[in-house]
């Protein structure tokens, strides 16, 4: 079909022969071409195919032929993708299996560290990362002296072929081990600045060691651990949760380590912000640890203690069970009260047992061994005798203090068996286990003066009319404990000659008797006769006498 265009330029007669094209819809363009007519014009030819309307069956065999090459075009997609991934993996878990790629991670972790970092047996395969050992050496400036890694492996995601970081949900250590060093005065953490070697949600070790070089180790850690990322820089390491497996705690000058021992320490870059815990030592005996160890401070520690059922000797670290034998007790917290704790000290550098300074509760205080209860037992009625030829505290309080020259100072703070027995004082222990101080033994004055029918205490007491004190100075060793109770007893025998009143069995109190609300007889006033220890009756005649015959002899 072609027309022959009218007078109008060259534009306008393109214009209208598309135009027309246009609407001459029936049938679908074949091809065109500009031909020359016989009147020489040039035109277009334009040539279409019919359009023929398709069936329903020949409808449904093209969109079947159509969905046929698209499923396959995606399939063979599918596959290369499938295949290019499978080798993108293939070449990537080989190069991050090669020694190339560990030498890079050496690299890195050496210069994050400050450390001399060694690699062996690092491998990917199958979506699961193993490396033999890692081991990294510090300098010496440093704490920290070896952190050892052995049989480490976990399974790793898509982002670890992706971008080259090794990371996952769990990772798994057979043997972990860190070395410290006992030569440093304060607190040293290795500064870690770079790329981590892995990023895991949970690391978890079966045996994790902390200890020291050398047979004299301050202290050594075994436990099972695992550790969770609680905020960026900061970790939490928990101990001693898989029950399955021992944990101890062995301290230096300690025989009995701490056993069945759990808790938690927070780890931030600046050391160990919190440490929690606790553990068995011994039989029916537990210990409980908290405080810190941050950067800067002592490698001893800033640690309290809470303890029940630990020998006092133990936390003395002197056997003195001979003549003062006790056991800790938690004590109760109530509303207005705190929990009594004493501080603890690591047996770090020059120090060669733990050290434990502060309040201790304590429960069976015994004293026993000291020469001054034979006086004190002679000196009370026949049938009250049994409660002082040992006595014993069901619980009490005492304040540890350690002297600058090595000793140890032990204050009785509190030790108050009601209506029975009192002692108050001070106990020296020297660095050679020599003993000194003083004691005061406290009586209930009721008692003291049964013996006599004047119902006044014997002169060997200091009495107050409600307890009668025997005040000793302690003398000896540990092992062999003394006092001064024999002088006491001599001045006092000449007070007895004095005093003219004669030993005589009580009679029972008279009906019509005064007595005190508590049944008693009403102690006497202190003028009725001067006591060895009362200061204020220094002027009286017969103490003056006593004192010049002291003299003379």
């Amino acid at each position: 079909m072609s027309q022959t265009p009218n007078k109008e330029d060259a534009n306008t007669q393109s214009s209208s022969i598309i135009r027309q094209l246009q609407e001459n819809k029936p049938g679908i363009e074949k091809s065109r071409e500009v031909v020359i007519d016989k009147n020489g014009q040039k035109v277009i030819r334009v040539t279409k195919k019919r359009r023929v309307a398709m069936t329903e069956e020949e409808q449904q065999h093209k969109k079947r032929h159509s969905l046929k090459k698209f499923s396959i075009f995606s399939a063979l997609s599918v596959i290369i993708l499938i295949a290019a991934g499978i080798l993108f993996f293939m070449v990537r878990a080989s190069s991050m299996s090669s020694p190339s790629y560990a030498a890079a991670k050496q690299s890195e972790l050496s210069q994050a560290w400050g450390a001399d970092v060694k690699i062996d047996g690092l491998s990917i395969e199958n979506f699961q990362m193993r490396v033999v050992s890692l081991t990294a050496t510090f300098p010496e400036n440093s704490n920290i002296e070896k952190i050892e890694l052995r049989g480490v492996r976990g399974d790793i995601g898509l982002r670890s072929y992706i971008n080259g970081v090794l990371a996952g949900d769990i990772l798994n250590v057979d043997y972990a081990k860190i070395t410290l060093r006992d030569t440093t005065s304060a607190i040293r953490i290795p500064r870690f600045e770079g790329e981590q070697m892995w990023e895991f949600k949970r690391i978890s070790c079966k045996e994790f060691i902390v200890g020291f070089t050398g047979n004299k180790a301050p202290f050594t850690l075994k436990s099972s651990a695992y550790m969770y990322p609680s905020s960026p820089g900061n970790h939490t390491l928990y101990l001693g949760q898989d029950t399955e497996r021992p944990s101890e705690l062995t301290l230096r000058g300690w025989e009995t380590p701490i056993t069945a021992m759990k808790g938690a320490i927070q780890i931030s870059r600046t050391g160990l912000s919190h440490i929690s815990l606790s553990g068995d030592i011994g039989t029916n005996a537990s210990i409980s640890l908290d405080g810190d160890a941050m950067e800067g401070t002592s490698p001893q520690g800033n640690l309290n203690i809470e303890s029940s059922g630990v020998a006092l000797s133990l936390l003395t670290n002197k056997n003195i069970s001979g003549f003062l034998d006790a056991q800790t007790r938690k004590d109760p917290m109530s509303l207005n009260k705190t929990a009594v704790k004493a501080q603890f000290k690591l047996p770090y550098g020059d120090l060669q047992q733990p050290e434990v300074t502060g309040e201790l509760t304590l429960r069976n205080i015994r004293l026993s061994k000291l020469p001054a209860f034979a006086y004190l037992i002679n000196s009370l009625p026949k049938d009250k005798v049994d409660k002082y030829i040992s006595p014993t505290f069901s619980q009490g309080n005492i304040t540890l203090t350690h002297m600058p020259d090595g000793g140890t100072k032990i204050d009785l703070v509190n030790l108050n068996e009601f209506t029975v027995f009192e002692a108050k004082g001070s106990i020296i222990i020297g660095t050679d286990n020599s003993l000194s101080g003083n004691l005061s033994l406290g009586v209930p004055t009721r008692i003291t003066s049964q013996k006599y029918t004047d119902q006044i205490p014997d002169p060997i007491f200091d009495d107050d009319h409600r307890t009668s004190w025997l005040n000793i100075s302690l003398k000896g060793t540990v092992e062999t404990p003394g006092d001064n109770a024999d002088e006491l007893e001599a001045k006092a025998a000449e007070l007895r000659k004095m005093r003219g009143t004669d030993e005589a069995p009580i009679t029972p109190t008279l009906p019509g008797t005064q007595t005190t609300d508590g049944g008693n007889l009403p102690a006497s006033p202190s003028s009725a006769f001067p006591s060895l220890h009362d200061p204020v009756q220094t002027d009286a005649p017969d103490v003056r006498q006593f004192e010049n015959t002291l003299n003379i002899n």
